[in-house]
């Protein structure tokens, strides 16, 4: 049952960081915008798009390496 749960952590977790890292940029979207803060605004956003696809990488990456690990423990066990 625990194995069925890590995934959901992972989702959680990366919810959490998109959620918190779009916070300041939900604010900024509340106040009317000038033409250079829009500007600035767009780069952030820009950045920050590069920065999730970034961590999503990571995150499918370890997810990977858990699942190789996890196969790795069973084989052990089974074996052993």
């Amino acid at each position: 049952m625990q194995r069925n749960r890590r995934p959901q952590i992972h989702l959680k977790v990366l919810a959490t960081v998109a959620l918190l890292a779009l916070s300041p940029f939900a604010a900024k979207c509340q106040s009317p915008a000038t033409d250079s803060s829009s500007g600035e605004l767009a780069a952030q956003l820009k950045s920050l798009v590069a920065s999730v696809s970034q961590l999503q990488s990571q995150v499918q990456a370890l997810s990977s390496q858990m699942t190789e690990m996890r196969t790795a423990q069973q084989a052990i066990v089974a074996g052993g």
